[in-house]
């Protein structure tokens, strides 16, 4: 079973994400477990085991970045995709935690 995590601070965006996904697994019968979250340390404090992430950057006091970081510690073999509107971040999000994909 494929672990997944998705955390985006507004709801809008989050249920994009939910919905892209579920497709996708649907259409290539992949067999998955999605957990969303609207908070980074809800998150953090909930999850124990993940696959993959997908994270958006701009969240409040906890960040994606930082979030990211986070759960390379946690889960070092975890691949972390992030969606955003903000470009300056990406050659961050790919150096320093080595992200899948920076959409």
């Amino acid at each position: 079973m494929l672990n997944v995590v998705a955390c985006d601070d507004d709801i809008n965006d989050l249920n994009k994400v939910v919905n892209i996904l579920s497709d996708i697994f649907q259409r290539y019968e992949v067999n998955y477990d999605l957990k969303t979250f609207l908070s980074p340390m809800d998150l953090l404090e909930q999850t124990e085991k993940a696959d993959i992430a997908i994270l958006d950057i701009s969240m409040g006091h906890v960040n994606g970045i930082d979030l990211g970081r986070r759960l390379k510690g946690k889960f070092p073999l975890i691949k972390i995709i992030y969606t955003t509107s903000y470009e300056r971040y990406c050659l961050q999000a790919i150096n320093d935690i080595h992200a899948h994909s920076y959409l």
